[in-house]
């Protein structure tokens, strides 16, 4: 009896602790499910950081993607063409016949400056109306033997005495005086040809053309001598030459307009 009672206990011992296997078996099994189901409102996990827009139940019209194709930027380059500058000297010129207009109006026009200097008793700038001494050493180079030196020494040295000697015989009242105009005879302009005068090449020249101006009255004065170059006439006498002493002189001053000339002279 006591033999059955228990193998009885032992049975319902054995169902129990299979009972109780089964259940914590089943719990694994639910607690393992559950694990693996997203929770709502968890952000899903990803392999990539790229963030898209949240699927919603509302049907949307996307436009499509258009791909955007820009152009390469080109960089354009414009290059000025090289400019050349072309320095004209006036001994880089050939001698020419160009004869120069010695109208009162022409003559007045180019000589104005030189009239000026003479009332503020300065030299022009540079001396752009005095012959250039670049065409003057061309003209006597193999003829005198220092053609720089005459210039410097003689003929520019002759002009500044003049201006100072042409300023003081304007008189006290200088800052008065006004250009009334320059006159030179009718066609009394010469050619002088090369090989004379102690010359390498040939030029116009016209001499004694009056400075007419006004100090109170109508006065005027000589300028020597004028020679050209290139179609322009420039001062190379201001002063009488040759000339009795080495000092400042004023050529054929005159009350009133005076006569152009007398012409000669080279």
């Amino acid at each position: 009896m006591s033999t059955k009672l228990d193998r009885r206990a032992r049975a319902r011992r054995s169902l129990i602790v299979l009972s109780v296997v089964v259940v914590a078996l089943l719990a694994s099994i639910i607690a393992l499910t559950s694990s693996n189901s997203p929770r709502s409102g968890a952000p899903s996990r990803s392999t990539t950081t790229t963030q898209h827009s949240p699927t919603t139940s509302t049907t949307t019209s996307v436009a499509p993607v258009t791909s955007t194709t820009r152009a390469p930027s080109t960089t354009t380059t414009v290059t000025a063409p090289a400019s050349s500058t072309t320095t004209t000297t006036p001994s880089s010129l050939r001698p020419t016949r160009n004869q120069p207009s010695y109208s009162d109006a022409a003559l007045s026009a180019r000589f104005a400056p030189l009239f000026g200097a003479i009332v503020h008793n300065t030299r022009f700038t540079q001396q752009p109306l005095f012959f250039p001494e670049e065409v003057y050493v061309k003209m006597k180079t193999g003829i005198l033997p220092n053609p720089a030196s005459d210039y410097v020494f003689r003929l520019l040295a002759f002009y500044t005495l003049d201006v100072a000697a042409y300023h003081q015989h304007l008189g006290p009242s200088f800052a008065t005086a006004t250009l009334v105009t320059f006159h030179a005879a009718p066609h009394s302009a010469q050619w002088i040809r090369a090989g004379t005068c102690e010359n390498n090449f040939g030029y116009w020249h016209v001499a004694n053309v009056r400075m007419v101006y006004k100090v109170g009255t109508v006065k005027s004065v000589a300028i020597a001598s004028l020679i050209s170059w290139h179609g322009e006439w420039y001062v190379v006498h201001l002063g009488p030459n040759p000339r009795a002493s080495n000092v400042g002189t004023v050529a054929l001053a005159a009350n009133g307009p005076g006569t152009p000339g007398p012409s000669g002279g080279c």
